[in-house]
């Protein structure tokens, strides 16, 4: 029970930490007259079906399970995120058109947004 309790914690403070935040963009994301050198993201703002569709890109390849993510659906998810965090980029644009090193930082925070939820929401099912 005490394991229980401390993966629960530790989930909640992972999933507290990467819930919204600002990335630097090491190649900034040129669009017409416009240059983005950061993406705001705000995972709580997403909805259920928006998290949904973002995680049916890429759908069909056969998924790694259900509390995990690939990489295409993870920088699906960021992109939403981002485009929601108000920028003035839409979900295409970020995930098209971020570079890969970007890309990469991008994929990691949405993985541990993923992973942290799982687990913190987990904890909130009841079989009683």
């Amino acid at each position: 029970m005490a394991e229980e309790k401390k993966t629960t914690t530790s989930a909640a403070n992972i999933l507290a930490s990467v819930s919204k935040g600002t990335l630097k963009l090491a190649v900034p994301i040129a669009d017409g007259d416009r240059s983005y050198d950061t993406l705001t993201y705000d995972f709580s703002k997403l909805t259920g079906w928006e998290m949904a569709q973002a995680l049916d890109f890429g759908a069909g390849k056969g998924g790694p399970g259900m509390n995990t993510i690939t990489d295409a659906q993870a920088l699906s998810l960021f992109a939403t995120a981002a485009a929601k965090g108000g920028g003035g980029l839409d979900a295409v644009d970020i995930r098209e058109r971020v570079s890969a090193r970007d890309a990469i930082v991008a994929i990691g925070v949405a993985q541990a947004f993923f992973r942290a939820s799982w687990l913190e929401g987990s904890s909130r099912i009841s079989n009683e």
